[in-house]
């Protein structure tokens, strides 16, 4: 099942997918790390199931693309009590 975000990276997963990885690695109150950290599909999905997430990007663009993504889709708005977002 591809992914149903449409912003401008190329190459977004399906946060199903990421939530699943999460899930069977992850311990309960976790920290999430994404080396590689796109559009934040993977942050989003840690957020969502009760994790924090770190989220590394080296295009800037991206992680103010990730950055404004999750403060969307979250429902109380505050990324940064959430995310590291290293840019």
């Amino acid at each position: 099942m591809p992914s149903s975000y449409r912003g401008s990276h190329g190459a977004t997963m399906p946060e199903e997918l990421a939530r699943r990885c999460i899930m069977v690695s992850c311990p309960e109150d976790g920290v999430v790390l994404d080396c590689f950290g796109g559009a934040g599909t993977t942050a989003l999905a840690a957020v969502r199931h009760g994790h924090r997430a770190i989220s590394i990007e080296i295009n800037p663009a991206y992680t103010k693309e990730a950055r404004r993504r999750i403060e969307a889709e979250l429902d109380d708005g505050g990324v940064e009590d959430h995310i590291l977002a290293a840019e």
